[in-house]
Parts: C-alpha cells; structure tokens; sequence
C-alpha cells in the first residue's frame, strides 16, 4: 500500500510534485504512467469489458487511479481508527497514571506527616530517658551517701558501744577492789561505819589508829560541789591506768547519751564515796 505521497492527479502532467497534507511523507515527482497491479487490472478490465462491448478497448488509466485512490482512502481510514483507538488508550494511562501519581504524593504527604510525628515521639522519649538516667544516678549517689552515713554511725555505734562496755568494766573492778579493801580493813580489825548508821557529823569521818586521831573533810562538808578536777580525776581513775591521761570525746548523735551516761556514773560514785564520809578505825 502506498502513501498519500505517491498518489497520481488526473490533472498533472509530466514533472509534477504533490505537496503531502498529511505531513507523513516526502514531496516527489510522480510520473505519468503508473503500473497498477495485476490483480486491481484484471479486475478494473472484466468489469470494463463485461460493461461495455469491446472489452479491453475501453480501459483507461483513469479508472485505475480512482481504484488506488479508493484503496488508499480505505487504508487512511483504517490507520486513523487504530490511531484513533492507539490514542484513547494512552489517554487512559496517561489518566489512569496521573491519578497513580497523585494517590501517591498524598501517600507520601501522609507518611511524612507521620515520620515528623515519630520522629517527635523519639525525641520526646529520648528526653524522658535522659532525665529518668539523671534521676537514677541522683539516686544512686542518695544511696551511697545514704550507706556511707549508715557505716559511719554503725562505726561511731561500735566505739560507744565498746566505751561504755569498758566503763562499765572498770567500774566493776573498781567496785571489786573497793570490796577488797573493805574485807581486808575489816580483817584488820578496822571497822567503818555507814553514816546513816552511825551518830556522828555526817560530814566528818574519825578514824582512830593507835592512839592517833585525824579529821577528812570532803568537798560537801562546806557546802560545795566537787570541782571538775576531781570529778575528771574520779572518771580517769575509774576508766583504769591504761586511759588515765586520755579523755573521751565521742563526736556523732551519741554525744548527748555518753554525756548523761557520764553523769549518772559520777553521780552514782560520788554517792557511794558519799556514803562512807563519816567512818570510825578502832584497834583490835
């Protein structure tokens, strides 16, 4: 089949050019004498010669051009539906694909929407386990202080403790060594009087050994309190030799009780001492 190109005008002569309207061709010269196919012939001549007495004698070339003109009008047709129906189908994916493409940019407009969202939670729960470290190791620092006070009154608790223990020992042994003396005055014929007992001064102690006599006046004979260097005197000598020219000074929440502590202990001495000011020695 041939183009729009190559058709021949009935009225062009020799040399001729045709211009292409349909713009898909080349301008060319066409000559005069066109060889039409057999079988277009054939055909175009029965018809001529079945019409017309004389047959073959009146064929022209005329009747031959206006078939081709036909054929190729057919054909323009033809191509111009497939063009046709070529050209709505891709109207189709050139809508179909348009839509595609904007569901897309709203898919993508929405998972960015939720990318900044996560990426808001992120740094919000990043934030919360920065602060909830912070307080943790705030904690942890609590509890070490915590524990480091706890071990030091544990410590300071243990020394009291061991203090008063040892205080309390020499006490004993002091009140042991004064039972002694006690028992070996006694043994000895010397005999003392308890001053609730006896109907002597309160404040004055007679002791009489061979033939001598003498007079101890305590520290409440005159109306005074024990100073505090006796009374120091009185809580070294009974914390033994070994603590005699060391003073105990507990630092911490015990001070308070090792205070009264030791106040009630150099009460309760004084008072036994108190209780023997006033004593009579005899010879056996």
């Amino acid at each position: 089949m041939g183009t729009a190109s190559s058709l021949v005008s009935p009225a062009g002569g020799v040399g001729e050019v045709i211009e292409d309207t349909y713009g898909g061709g080349e301008a060319c010269e066409i000559p005069v004498e066109v060889k039409p196919k057999a079988r277009l012939l054939r055909g175009s001549l029965r018809r001529v010669g079945a019409s017309r007495p004389g047959g073959l004698i009146g064929a022209s070339f005329k009747s031959t051009a206006s078939v081709q003109e036909l054929e190729c009008m057919a054909e323009y047709e033809r191509l111009k539906k497939e063009y046709e129906i070529f050209r709505v189908s891709k109207n189709n994916e050139v809508a179909s694909m348009v839509k595609k493409e904007a569901k897309l940019d709203r898919e993508n407009k929405r998972l960015r929407a939720e990318l900044q969202a996560l990426q808001k939670t992120y740094q919000k729960i990043l934030r919360e386990k920065e602060s909830a470290l912070e307080a943790k190791y705030q904690a942890m620092e609590r509890a070490a202080t915590f524990e480091h006070d706890r071990d030091k009154v544990k410590r300071q608790f243990k020394i009291f403790r061991e203090t008063k223990e040892n205080e309390i020992q020499d006490l004993l042994r002091a009140k042991r060594e004064l039972e002694a003396k006690l028992q070996r005055l006694q043994a000895q014929g010397i005999q003392v009087f308890d001053p609730e007992e006896s109907d002597s001064d309160d404040n004055c102690t007679d002791v009489t050994a061979a033939g001598a006599q003498s007079e101890y006046w305590n520290g409440g004979a005159l109306g005074s309190e024990p100073s505090m260097g006796s009374m120091m005197q009185l809580q070294q000598s009974f914390r033994g030799p070994e603590f005699a020219h060391s003073s105990i000074d507990v630092e911490g929440p015990f001070a308070n009780i090792n205070r009264v502590l030791l106040a009630l202990i150099q009460k309760s001495v004084s008072a036994k001492w108190e209780g023997r000011v006033c004593s009579a020695v005899t010879p056996p």
